[in-house]
């Protein structure tokens, strides 16, 4: 599944490699990192990532992410989640996971692909935290499920977006210190921008926004109606569409 940004990849491993590496999931994704190290010297940086190998560029606009998976006889897969202190292999049903996305999509009208990259978007603006397309997309589900379950309706991004920060704020563990700390700063920058946007200090709410997302998301240069029209406070499209 990609976004524009990212391309996910999921590598099947044959059952020997899996039984080899059974008892040791992170060691599967130093094998796997050290694979691609070898084959694409050039690449700026690969790394082992919670329950993937990233593959990050510092030139173009996209990652990828390479998940190695062994397939079970009913067809789910089998990942390495190497998130937490209980390191194991941990069930994928990817195919459920498309089936389940295409229809959240479908019946919230676009909103859920557009949440997705969205969300991408302020993980790739925020160094220190690690949050897989795996996981967004399955949080996305639940989130427009419970939400915005026909699509976001006369609510423009900016209300989605902060629904989005304090749903993932609600329903983030406590113990998650860091976690729970880069969603907490996003959802009152995010609240920020919306006191500024409602003030008409588009060009403070555009910066704010920024600070979440990075130096592509639009940015007002005035404080006046036209610059609102083309800030990404009520888009024509999503802006992490561009």
């Amino acid at each position: 599944m990609g976004d524009g940004q990212d391309v996910d990849v999921v590598f099947k491993i044959d059952e020997n490699t899996y039984q080899k590496y059974q008892n040791n999931p992170s060691g599967m994704l130093q094998k796997v990192r050290s694979i691609l190290k070898d084959t694409y010297t050039t690449t700026d940086h690969i790394s082992a990532w919670g329950k993937v190998v990233l593959v990050e560029f510092t030139e173009g606009c996209h990652n990828v992410e390479v998940a190695p998976c062994f397939e079970k006889e009913d067809g789910v897969f089998l990942i390495p989640n190497t998130c937490y202190s209980e390191v194991d292999w941990e069930e994928f049903d990817v195919r459920g996971q498309l089936d389940s996305f295409t229809s959240s999509n479908e019946v919230s009208h676009g909103l859920s692909r557009d949440l997705v990259k969205i969300v991408k978007k302020w993980v790739r603006n925020t160094s220190s935290l690690k949050y897989s397309s795996y996981n967004i997309v399955n949080d996305v589900i639940d989130f427009i499920l419970e939400n915005y379950p026909s699509g976001r309706g006369s609510a423009s991004y900016d209300i989605v977006i902060k629904d989005w920060f304090t749903y993932m704020e609600n329903h983030t563990p406590s113990h998650l210190t860091d976690y729970k700390t880069c969603i907490t700063t996003a959802k009152n920058r995010a609240v920020k921008a919306m006191q500024f946007a409602n003030e008409g200090k588009y060009v403070e709410a555009t910066q704010e926004c920024r600070k979440i997302f990075g130096d592509m998301f639009p940015k007002a240069e005035k404080n006046d109606i036209k610059a609102k029209e083309c800030s990404i406070i009520s888009p024509v499209r999503p802006w992490a569409s561009c």
